[in-house]
């Protein structure tokens, strides 16, 4: 090696360490921005976060993490860190099964300021990892895929704080390991993307009904899930929350089509009652799940790759179901990239994953809405006071918040539909050119 290697090489450490500093001071100041007292921002007002991480304080401190107190007052304490105030009566439910609440365990452990920089840097991590394992499922350019995976969960999911960063990150990763055939590790990352449920279970059973190697380890892995509940809660809570939290929070936002993209949602709009667009979202959700599963048998049979498995079924299920939300439709991105690795159409497919990838609702929302005239029912204190007894659901709070806020949109459920189109025809887009080969090879069979 001779001087001038020797003189590049410590030239470009040098530079390297320069950058990191310069980095580091660069987060070291977004940081300090972001959490200075009164700022409402990613860092100190997330609002599914804080539900989160009461949910999870709450639970450690052997109280009941689904009822209006005391995470009402844990949530008003964890913003009053920041000098946030809430609105009075106010309490955003945690409706997530009881191993979800102890996964959030550790960061309760913390002061919420401190929590949410955790959090928020760590989400940035789980999506970087999703870009790269996206990349490798798909072959796609790296630039591409990292844009789409980017605007998707940095828009609708990291800045509110929400959970499906964690789930498009499993996803990946199990589809990766189902594709290599190491089925413990597909199972434990689909478990993983168990935090969500409605969206997670739509793996685990595809991953249980298609892989006969995976069965033992599903059925370990839903016994580990069961187990960390069982600890974290009893059977006691386990029972509360799978028959009476379920059905309320799927009751609770029924109402809420200007931020919903659920056929509960569209049903209730067109003149449903509650309780038969509930009925209507649920079965739904249960044909999509068999039609993913018959398409991710039919894909991984076509192309020879069993990560179809892992990623075609959440992708199926976001079609119709009872609660879904634009931040969730993130999920397909995966499956949308691997399928333009192989099927004919890549550019339709391509440009059907970049209009799935933007958050539309929070955009037309950001820009457009303020332009609509509202038309307020009534007053949202008044309301959430008649549902300030602590001992009742939260979501039964949350239910007449969301009936407010109705209120306040000014859009009829005709432009509320048209905000949400361009995602819808997306997604449909993306089932054309999946299910157009796969009954080919039904046929052709």
């Amino acid at each position: 090696m001779g001087p001038s290697s020797t003189s590049r090489r410590i030239a470009a450490a040098a530079a390297c360490f320069a950058a990191c500093v310069v980095l580091a001071f660069v987060i070291a100041a977004y940081v300090a921005d972001e959490t200075r007292p009164g700022h409402a921002g990613p860092l100190t007002d997330p609002t599914d976060f804080v539900a989160f991480y009461c949910g999870a304080s709450v639970l450690a401190h052997g109280h009941d993490p689904y009822r209006a107190e005391p995470l009402r007052a844990c949530e008003d304490a964890a913003f009053a860190e920041s000098r946030i105030v809430m609105m009075e009566h106010l309490v955003v439910p945690a409706p997530l099964p009881p191993y979800a609440l102890a996964f959030f365990e550790p960061f309760a452990w913390f002061s919420f300021r401190f929590a949410c920089v955790a959090f928020f840097f760590a989400s940035i991590a789980v999506t970087g990892a999703a870009v790269a394992a996206a990349h490798r499922l798909s072959k796609i350019p790296l630039a591409f895929v990292c844009a789409a995976i980017v605007v998707a969960l940095g828009v609708g999911s990291i800045y509110i704080g929400q959970l499906v960063p964690v789930v498009v990150s499993a996803l990946a990763a199990g589809a990766l390991a189902a594709r290599a055939g190491k089925m413990w590790l597909a199972a434990a990352c689909v478990a993983v993307a168990m935090i969500e449920p409605n969206i997670g279970l739509a793996a685990l059973v595809a991953l249980f009904a298609l892989e006969r190697r995976a069965r033992v380890a599903v059925a370990a892995m839903c016994a580990l899930l069961a187990a960390i509940s069982l600890g974290a809660g009893g059977v006691a809570l386990d029972v509360e929350y799978a028959t009476r939290v379920l059905p309320a929070h799927a009751l609770s936002e029924v109402a809420n089509f200007h931020a919903q993209y659920s056929l509960t949602a569209v049903a209730y709009a067109l003149g449903a009652s509650p309780e038969l667009a509930v009925r209507v979202g649920e079965a739904s959700y249960a044909a999509m799940l068999a039609a993913g599963i018959w398409l991710a048998a039919r894909l991984r049979r076509t192309y020879g790759d069993g990560a179809f498995v892992v990623l075609a079924p959440p992708a199926c299920v976001l079609a119709g179901g009872v609660y879904l939300h634009d931040h969730q439709m993130a999920v397909a991105l995966p499956f949308a990239v691997t399928l333009a690795r192989y099927a004919r159409g890549r550019v339709a497919i391509l440009t059907a994953t970049a209009t799935v990838a933007i958050p539309w609702q929070s955009v037309f929302e950001l820009f457009l809405v303020p332009f609509f005239p509202s038309h307020v029912r009534f007053d949202p204190d008044s309301a959430l006071a008649l549902v300030s007894n602590g001992s009742l659901l939260a979501e039964t709070s949350w239910r007449v918040w969301i009936d407010s806020l109705g209120g306040r949109d000014g859009r009829t459920p005709f432009e509320m539909l048209l905000f949400k189109l361009p995602t819808w025809l997306a997604l449909a887009a993306l089932a054309y050119y999946a299910v157009r080969p796969a009954l080919r090879s039904a046929i052709r069979r």
